[in-house]
């Protein structure tokens, strides 16, 4: 069995809208110079490229990865070693973007992730997302089955 779970867009709010601006006015440059394909490209990359992790339970592996443009796969499949753990915890973060007037607005962004861990804690990956606290726990049980099994 398969979990694949979205991390969400690589760029914030801000450089989404950027991108869109970049492949918008790319396109009506590519009339004048074809050397404006490098806009919309640098655009697509941006708007449409997202990260995700994938946990194979057969194979007992996981995937952190970019998905390029959506669709190039960017990233090393791992084992589950034995002592790693997952936890559960509260993110606060936010995107900036600053105005002209010097003003700040802040998105906030309050999530749960779940981490994967190891005993000696040199390493912490984002294996999933979530909005509720009890969804963020379902997965950690189920990647915790996955890491007993070794």
């Amino acid at each position: 069995m398969m979990l694949i779970n979205p991390l969400g867009k690589i760029v914030g709010p801000t450089a989404m809208y950027s991108g869109y601006v970049f492949m918008i006015f790319g396109i009506i440059a590519i009339y004048f110079s074809p050397v404006s394909l490098v806009l919309v490209l640098a655009g697509a990359a941006m708007v449409f490229s997202y990260a995700e992790s994938i946990i194979d339970s057969e194979k007992k592996t996981y995937q952190v990865r970019i998905r390029l443009f959506g669709f190039l796969k960017i990233g090393k499949e791992k084992t589950f070693q034995s002592g790693q753990y997952t936890e559960v915890k509260p993110f606060k973060g936010g995107y900036g973007t600053y105005s002209r007037g010097g003003r700040i607005h802040v998105t906030s962004v309050d999530d749960y992730r779940v981490y994967l861990r190891s005993r000696d804690n040199n390493m912490k990956v984002t294996i999933g997302i979530f909005e509720s606290e009890e969804n963020a726990k379902i997965q950690a049980g189920k990647v915790e089955e996955i890491i007993r099994l070794l």
